[in-house]
């Protein structure tokens, strides 16, 4: 996640004004280290699995809606922001299956054991 994410983020603000995109960037370095340092502290698989889909998105939709703006703002309408927003759930979803279904296999673990 902490290796793929920035990439996403950087092909979202791609061919974007430094300016504009600098303050997002920003927040989401902020972002990106705080989940991190949560994932790390985290001592359950539950616990880490809300810090990941957590962090993930509260980077990958602010980034998707942002440069959709930006563009819709500067060259017109490429896509409308649902239509972004469903773009952004499916790299999401992508991003947080495999920790999910871990999640999912160690619950089910459990209960085959008890």
């Amino acid at each position: 996640m902490a290796g793929a994410l920035p990439w996403l983020v950087l092909i979202a603000f791609d061919e974007i004004d430094q300016l504009y995109s600098l303050y997002f960037m920003v927040a989401f370095a902020v972002l990106l280290v705080g989940m991190v340092i949560l994932y790390l502290r985290s001592q359950y698989t539950w616990q880490r699995v809300l810090v990941l889909t957590i962090g993930i998105l509260t980077i990958i939709y602010p980034a998707a809606l942002g440069s959709n703006s930006y563009w819709l703002a500067h060259h017109g309408a490429f896509t409308t922001n649902a239509e972004m927003l469903v773009q952004a759930g499916k790299a999401a979803l992508i991003m947080l299956l495999p920790a999910w279904l871990e999640l999912l296999r160690r619950s089910v673990g459990r209960v085959r054991i008890a």
